[in-house]
């Protein structure tokens, strides 16, 4: 749906910042690959956002993985 700018005010709160966490080479290729499809089918879109969660991989039964953004 591409209503419109979106604008979050926040008032004088500084925006929330998780730095990623450490992940093994082939923890990393799967996110990357998860993230080009996601782009490619037009689910996400670069941003140059101050504020920032971190993404984890949740193991599924049949050995696959789960794209997750960590908002704790």
């Amino acid at each position: 749906c591409k209503v419109g700018e979106m604008v979050i005010r926040t008032k004088n709160i500084a925006p929330i910042y998780v730095p990623p966490y450490r992940k093994s080479l082939k923890e990393q290729e799967i996110i990357d690959n998860e993230i080009k499809v996601m782009l490619d089918n037009g689910i996400i879109e670069p941003s140059r956002s101050p504020c920032s969660a971190p993404v984890v991989l949740v193991a599924k039964k049949d050995g696959t993985h789960r794209f997750c953004v960590y908002y704790r």
